[in-house]
């Protein structure tokens, strides 16, 4: 995002920047971007970053988590992610690594046909939501209308947004809490067996 259209957004109070701080090393740790969309209830997170000597020390989870609680009326959080389609084997792993880092903060998946707008069209992602504690379904209906006031708002300025959103748009699906896993455990055979015989 060019630095005027980021100035004049985090003028107007809809998009915030957030800094992670280590307050004994005095560095900082990482950093956000994050866009409310006025009259939807979620969280766009347009960018997180975490210096890479921080890396894989929990830092990242500490700043997605603390993110998702700065709305407290919000249903969840959406962000785009990329795929795994790199060629090179480097940037391979590390495109694996975040959607594993995603999906283990018990963020899911709504669309593999989401597109990054860019001054070329679009770029492939996905379009991931992490529902808030205690939400059980996040609406395909209100991830739409997130999108487009992202649209509206972040790619303002990219001639073939309106084809990229009727392409978007259908694909979106619910978000739904995982269901508890329903199992029900019957003793191991010998300790049925010895129960019987005491009867």
């Amino acid at each position: 995002m060019p630095p005027v259209q980021m100035t004049r957004l985090l003028r107007r109070g809809r998009y915030r920047l957030f800094l992670a701080w280590h307050p004994l090393l005095e560095e900082m740790v990482g950093y956000a971007c994050v866009f409310d969309p006025p009259a939807i209830p979620v969280l766009w997170l347009d960018y997180m970053a975490i210096e890479p000597r921080f890396r894989s020390a929990g830092y990242g989870t500490l700043l997605f988590n603390r993110l998702a609680q700065i709305r407290p009326d919000a249903l969840g959080m959406v962000f785009e992610v990329e795929p795994v389609d790199a060629l090179e084997a480097g940037q391979r792993a590390e495109q694996e690594r975040r959607i594993a880092f995603y999906r283990r903060l018990g963020a899911q998946c709504v669309t593999d046909q989401y597109q990054f707008p860019n001054a070329d069209g679009g770029r492939p992602m996905g379009l991931w939501v992490r529902l808030s504690p205690g939400v059980k379904i996040l609406p395909a209906e209100v991830s739409r209308k997130a999108v487009m006031a992202a649209f509206d708002t972040l790619h303002a300025d990219v001639p073939q947004r309106d084809r990229l959103l009727r392409e978007i748009l259908p694909h979106i699906a619910d978000a739904h809490a995982p269901s508890p896993c329903a199992m029900t455990l019957s003793p191991p055979v010998g300790q049925q067996e010895s129960g019987r015989q005491r009867q």
